[in-house]
């Protein structure tokens, strides 16, 4: 009850929120949060985010919607970056990006005994080739 709650939070998002959470750039439950911002608010915030940030913590969605009403591109701008002013991660310590393979295609490419090893190996050649335009690259 409580997902299918949220999905019908998000439906009020404005398309170009949507499309963060989409991305990742966005977790739902940040999208839920601002979507009891108006349009306007919301637009207003996926410009800042566009222009500025590109992330948005639940803490800053949340202190977004506390300000609901009062809320200009400025209070925007100084809500959402002053997080990231205050916890800025040196890009050393960031978390690795993880990305998930759907099991249909992983059966299609993978063995079931191969060890995740085995299978960074192979994605690592493959997109080593992708991107060197075809050619192998050792």
């Amino acid at each position: 009850g409580r997902m299918v709650a949220n999905y019908l939070r998000i439906h009020e998002l404005v398309p170009a929120l949507k499309q963060r959470i989409d991305s990742g750039e966005i977790t739902l439950s940040c999208g839920v949060v601002l979507s009891y911002l108006t349009d306007k608010e919301q637009e207003m915030t996926a410009l800042v985010l566009e222009r500025e940030a590109g992330r948005i913590t639940r803490q800053n969605a949340c202190e977004l919607r506390r300000n609901a009403g009062a809320l200009d591109e400025g209070l925007v701008r100084q809500i959402i970056l002053a997080d990231e002013k205050q916890t800025a991660v040196k890009p050393e310590a960031q978390k690795p990006v993880i990305y998930r393979i759907k099991p249909d295609i992983y059966k299609k490419y993978f063995a079931e005994q191969m060890s995740q090893k085995e299978v960074d190996r192979i994605v690592d050649q493959a997109l080593a080739l992708y991107f060197a335009g075809g050619k192998a690259v050792k």
